[in-house]
């Protein structure tokens, strides 16, 4: 199953029980919403880089798309979003 239609179909489930509001639903609606966040943060998104002043040692930094934090690796230590260092494409998912 692709992400997209795993958060599709959770999506779906938290619609379909919203006008439940017992504390055991809301309990699992929690969850439901901590495993979307965590399947759209699996998708690798194109690191940004900013052109910083001339004068700097580094001349530009890699950032996040998510948090904008500063990155050095496949994954974003600060939200945990996947990254991809491609500079042709916007989103690898696409």
């Amino acid at each position: 199953m692709k992400i997209e239609k795993a958060i599709e179909v959770l999506s779906d489930v938290i619609e379909s029980c919203n006008h439940n509001q017992t504390d055991e639903w809301l309990e699992r609606k929690k969850a439901y919403d901590m495993a979307i966040s965590a399947l759209e943060k699996q998708g690798a998104k194109k690191v940004e880089c900013e052109i910083e002043d001339i004068q700097e040692a580094s001349g530009y930094s890699e950032t996040c798309p998510n948090c904008h934090h500063f990155v050095f690796d496949n994954y974003c230590a600060n939200c945990g979003q996947a990254l991809s260092w491609d500079v042709h494409t916007n989103d690898v998912n696409d």
